[in-house]
């Protein structure tokens, strides 16, 4: 189907958000944005608001929703970043920290998607406060403990919201504090 040129399009405001289906666009009440449903079941995009990037897990293993992962290849033929868990425990585990996964990603070649910058809603921040600073863990997983020397310090964002299922987290992915390195934020 084709439709006329638009001047503008009206988006109801006071709707309820729409079942999910992927492709469409909707406004989203609760940010007061534009929401795209992507490819991958439940995974929305708030535009203009979140930064996105669209991977793999090659790794055999599902990734959980949360997790904080890495670049660790690419996809020559789909052109899709490869992902697994990062780690603290070493530069090559750390060095190419990507952001938070969206979503649980099966491990047999599966595609979903990472949050590099914006806020990630329904995670478990039961057991931090409003405001903590959130660092990679040597599991992938992120706590509000800074990184002992002399590993490599990651940090992941911020606590938004406190809740044990509907916790939110600020994701902006800070790499690099070490050791005879500085500061510069």
């Amino acid at each position: 189907a084709s439709a006329a040129a638009f001047d503008y399009i009206d988006f109801n405001t006071t709707a309820s958000a729409p079942a999910f289906s992927t492709g469409r666009i909707h406004y989203g009440a609760n940010n007061g944005d534009l929401q795209y449903d992507t490819n991958v079941n439940g995974v929305v995009l708030n535009i203009g608001q979140q930064t996105i990037v669209k991977v793999r897990n090659s790794t055999g293993t599902t990734i959980s929703k949360g997790k904080i992962v890495r670049i660790s290849g690419s996809d020559g033929n789909s052109g899709h970043l490869l992902i697994s868990t990062a780690s603290h425990e070493n530069e090559s585990l750390s060095t190419n920290t990507l952001g938070m996964v969206m979503q649980d990603i099966a491990g047999n070649n599966a595609d979903g998607y990472v949050i590099l910058e914006g806020v990630l809603d329904n995670v478990d921040t039961q057991n931090y406060t409003a405001g903590d600073m959130l660092y990679l863990s040597s599991s992938g997983d992120y706590t509000n403990v800074p990184t002992p020397v002399p590993y490599h310090e990651v940090r992941i964002g911020q606590v938004n919201r406190v809740h044990q299922n509907s916790g939110s987290i600020f994701i902006r992915v800070q790499n690099g504090y070490e050791i005879n390195e500085q500061d510069r934020s």
